[in-house]
């Protein structure tokens, strides 16, 4: 199997067989969890996406080895993204996560996402969920959607338990996650930006590469795509917090 980094289209392979009696597909696409008060119907195309079920489901499988995906259900989903867990034939589940149109730029923000998930974990070995396989380029995968599938984490949100934890359970916590934060403190970059594979930007010069295989590169932050998608500004890398506003 190739390298889950690498692995950007995740195209299923024709031996795939798939469940067709995937449950709550009407939900799938549109936003459900909550309503606005004001420019309701543009609010939620923003978040709103379509994409191709089986497609999707067919990647899923390919990306564990499994021959089918036997349930698709909607775990949730944010202002920016949509999540989905898949379960495959051979009792693995895979977490998908959709972009919202708003997200931000196209390519960028996913590409960003699953590089610095890759750096997380095989750099700096934090703990992050693994990436199976990924797709930042909507056109080039039969899905129709950018995508990325990831192992699913144990446990629970610590929002859910904190209120009920003992002293003693919290400073435990505490203590452990004090070193990744430590880890990430301590991160030097040449530039200011967001991360990338080097192989997903073009015109990298090579004295620009950390690491063998990432890159700083433009800032997916919507302060500098939200309102000006369309107008050629500076939006980084830059060599100083002070370059994008000179």
């Amino acid at each position: 199997m190739s390298n889950p980094e690498n692995n950007r289209d995740g195209n299923a392979a024709p031996s795939i067989s798939l469940n067709t009696s995937f449950v709550d597909r009407n939900n799938f696409f549109t936003y459900t969890s909550g309503r606005w008060l004001w420019d309701e119907e543009y609010q939620l195309k923003q978040r709103s996406i379509r994409f191709d079920v089986q497609a999707l489901a067919a990647a899923a499988a390919q990306s564990v080895v499994a021959d089918s995906c036997v349930e698709v259900s909607k775990l949730g989903e944010g202002n920016f993204n949509k999540t989905f867990l898949l379960k495959m034939d051979n009792d693995v589940e895979v977490v998908a996560r959709i972009p919202h149109p708003n997200a931000g730029p196209p390519h960028l923000t996913t590409a960003s996402e699953v590089a610095t998930l890759s750096f997380l974990r095989n750099h700096l070995k934090i703990n992050v969920p693994k990436v199976f396989s990924w797709s930042s380029n909507a056109s080039s995968t039969p899905v129709g959607a950018e995508y990325i599938l990831m192992e699913r984490a144990n446990g629970v949100e610590l929002n859910s338990r904190w209120e009920t934890l003992s002293d003693a359970d919290r400073t435990r916590f505490l203590k452990e996650y004090f070193p990744v934060e430590k880890k990430l403190a301590e991160i030097k970059f040449p530039k200011y930006g967001c991360l990338y594979f080097k192989d997903d930007l073009p015109n990298i010069s090579e004295s620009d590469v950390i690491f063998d295989q990432y890159v700083v590169g433009p800032t997916t932050s919507l302060a500098f795509w939200s309102e000006t998608s369309d107008i050629d500004i500076d939006r980084g890398p830059c060599k100083s917090p002070h370059q994008s506003q000179s």
